[in-house]
């Protein structure tokens, strides 16, 4: 070894160990990960598209004080519903809000005591969606995308190297269908009988039977029988005699559908027969006759028409309490619910009891019917600082799962026709009540017409049914 290398040897080693030192902590770093599943799928308008919020601390483990992260769908389909703590954050606070403009929701999971989230995997928040009307197409695929993380440690420091794996959700989820084949097939029947006397008779029958072939679909069953008869006796017994000829058919069709089936059957038998007879040289063509029998399929409707009357009425204006100079562009109407009641929340919120006002079904079956209209261009004695924009509106929208509609004369004041919708009051299996699984969540937004400030109104609406707690005799 050169002695210039003997020298120096000591000192390398020494700052190889203090460098391991102190890259020694950055080596271990966790390198934690937020993600949101790629595999979600519901129906078309389904208002429960629970999204879970996920976190990799593991490997190695890294206690983690709080997440804050922005979640962004694409495209702008689903519309946000509530945000909820997962079992691995028990006792945390998960804050969870919509920015409407900016199609994003803000999400914050943090511990205000200080706590941290052990390390392991799992859920640590849930996000409910849900697909408004008009409800996405089957087999659209919609991005979640997770923008802007933050994760910060025990000691509150931020994680830099934190990972966002964003996820997707499917509109539809796979279903199985199975078709059924059946096969009918017409039977004819002849019976041709000659009866001569001092003469001869030559007869030729020709029988040409069809076939039918019907499909159904699903839990559909189609029978059809079919029988014809045919008789042609011919009589001779001097010249000029006459030839008679007898055609009978019978036929019966039975066709038996079930939901979201349609079968059509159609049965043609034609039969032909010839007869000819010849008599002293003379020849006559007796008859010669064609059947066709062909099913008929005969389709009855009948409609029921409620009509229900309503004296009362409460305007839902859906913004935030803070915000309400805007607020009168658009607001929610819903019927059988008083203005300033217990049963309205913040002027977004309604709590309807089964068997009370606001429920126009039957006392205690589990639901609430209830009766809701859009509203445009309001003047609002509950919101004294919105004014109607004097030009009106140019755009209003509505995304809701119970297809309501929105006025299409935008100028004026106006209001949508009632829409009649169910929501069921909603029970777990050992008999407690599901609040987030009760109710119906609506998002609505206007825009004034240029020159108006406030221009825009982001409103958003929940309509819940709570189960009936005493007798419906009670008053």
């Amino acid at each position: 070894m050169p002695s210039f290398l003997a020298r120096r040897l000591p000192r390398l080693l020494a700052a190889a160990a203090l460098a391991a030192a102190l890259l020694g902590p950055a080596a271990a770093r966790a390198r934690v990960t937020v993600s949101l599943p790629d595999d979600l799928c519901a129906d078309p308008g389904a208002i429960d598209i629970d999204v879970p919020v996920e976190l990799a601390n593991a490997d190695p483990p890294t206690p983690v004080r709080g997440i804050q992260l922005k979640l962004r769908d694409t495209p702008d389909e689903l519309t946000f519903v509530q945000g909820d703590c997962a079992e691995r954050t028990a006792g945390f606070a998960c804050s969870a809000n919509e920015v409407v403009a900016d199609n994003v929701i803000r999400l914050l999971i943090l511990d205000l005591l200080g706590g941290s989230i052990a390390p392991g995997t799992g859920a640590v928040a849930t996000v409910r969606l849900a697909d408004p009307i008009p409800a996405c197409t089957p087999g659209e695929v919609i991005a979640l995308d997770i923008e802007d993380l933050s994760v910060a440690d025990e000691n509150n420091q931020p994680i830099e190297d934190a990972i966002a794996v964003s996820g997707a959700f499917t509109c539809g989820c796979p279903t199985t269908t199975t078709t059924t084949s059946t096969s009918t097939t017409t039977t004819t029947t002849i019976v041709t009988t000659t009866t001569a006397s001092s003469s001869s008779s030559s007869t030729s029958t020709t029988v040409e039977p069809t076939t039918t072939t019907t499909t159904a679909a699903t839990s559909t069953s189609s029978t059809v029988s079919t029988s014809t008869t045919v008789s042609s006796t011919t009589s001779t017994s001097e010249p000029g005699a006459t030839t008679s000829t007898t055609v009978t058919t019978s036929s019966s069709s039975s066709t038996t559908s079930s939901s979201s089936s349609s079968t059509s059957s159609s049965v043609t038998s034609s039969t032909a027969v010839t007869t000819t007879s010849s008599i002293a040289s003379t020849s006559s063509t007796l008859v010669s006759t064609t059947s066709t029998l062909a099913s008929t399929t005969t389709t009855t409707s009948s409609s029921s028409t409620t009509t229900t009357s309503t004296t009362v009425a409460a305007r839902l204006p859906g913004g935030p309490v803070s915000k309400t100079a805007s607020d009168c562009y658009l607001e929610l109407l819903v019927a059988g619910v008083e203005t300033g009641s217990a049963m309205v929340r913040d002027g977004r919120k309604v709590l309807c009891t089964d068997g009370e006002a606001c429920d126009a079904g039957p006392c205690g079956d589990g639901f609430c019917a209830m009766r809701a209209a859009a509203c445009i261009n309001q003047t609002d004695a509950n919101l004294p600082d919105c004014t109607p924009p004097a030009g009106g509106l140019d755009r209003v929208h509505v995304r809701n799962a119970i297809n309501l509609q929105v006025p299409t004369a935008l100028a004026a004041p106006a209001c949508s026709p009632w829409v009649d919708f169910s929501v069921e009051a909603r029970l777990d299996k050992s008999g407690k009540y599901v609040a987030k699984k009760s109710r119906v969540v609506m998002k609505g937004k206007a825009r004034a017409v240029a020159g108006t400030k406030p221009r825009n109104d982001g409103d958003t609406w929940i309509l819940q049914c709570l189960p009936r707690t005493t007798d419906c005799s009670a008053p």
